[in-house]
């Protein structure tokens, strides 16, 4: 399916939208170190399609700057390509949490969905791609720019807050379906999501687990934090814990 492959395709316009990888990004060789934020993790295979070998190698060599190792040539031969063809204006894939495509039979696809320390934004865009109301919330200015480039260039309506989570009087009001915090451990907002997520509404948490008690998640911890919600998954490793919990109607 397109959202496995990460392809980026240098050729002209006119040939991208006469046929094209599904999902691609439709990138000129020297943009590419524009838009890290955009691409995949980088462990993640990046494939390229070009017509034109130097620009080939100067989209290699960008790819690489930013320390990725996984860089495979296409054939320009349809039947090769590892997606189904299509033609058209670009609609690139977005590359969330890999939680978040674990527990997607899971989530809504509509309602209000806040994105706690959201950074550039690939999370709050992808819940935005799903036909979410989505706010992304970050005390980076610089973060939240980059995160509506992003849903400028997939076409989709995001809201940025610049917001330090830290302060309560910062927090964002009202009620939300779904609340998704990733990678931002800050134990006074347990309270506060609990309350900010609507009767029968959804909790996506994701931190780093180990040691450190400061900074990382001890065991269990996420489960004591949300208990009497409905944990709908759950999972932990050495490195990071994650749960999908319900508020109880």
């Amino acid at each position: 399916m397109p959202g496995q492959f990460c392809i980026i395709d240098l050729r002209p316009q006119g040939a991208f939208e006469r046929l094209h990888p599904a999902g691609a990004w439709r990138f000129e060789p020297g943009e590419i170190a524009e838009w890290p934020f955009a691409l995949p993790p980088r462990d993640r295979p990046v494939f390229l399609l070009a017509d034109d070998p130097a620009g080939a190698r100067a989209a290699e060599a960008a790819l690489r700057a930013q320390g990725r190792t996984e860089i495979r040539r296409l054939a320009s031969d349809p039947a090769a390509w590892p997606v189904p063809p299509e033609s058209g204006p670009e609609r690139p894939t977005v590359w969330p949490s890999p939680w978040l495509i674990e527990i997607e039979n899971l989530l809504a696809r509509s309602g209000r969905a806040l994105d706690l320390a959201a950074g550039t934004g690939r999370n709050a865009v992808w819940l935005a791609l799903r036909g979410l109301e989505v706010t992304a919330v970050d005390r980076l200015p610089d973060a939240l720019e980059r995160a509506e480039r992003l849903a400028r260039r997939v076409r989709v309506n995001l809201t940025t807050r610049v917001a330090d989570l830290r302060r309560a009087g910062e927090r964002p009001g009202g009620s939300w379906d779904l609340v998704c915090v990733f990678r931002h451990l800050n134990r006074a907002l347990f309270p506060w999501i609990r309350e900010a997520v609507v009767p029968g509404g959804l909790v996506v948490f994701e931190g780093l687990s180990g040691e450190g008690r400061g900074t990382r998640l001890s065991p269990g911890e996420l489960q004591i934090g949300f208990d009497g919600f409905e944990i709908l998954r759950e999972r932990e490793t050495e490195d990071l814990a994650s749960i999908l919990a319900r508020r109880p109607r």
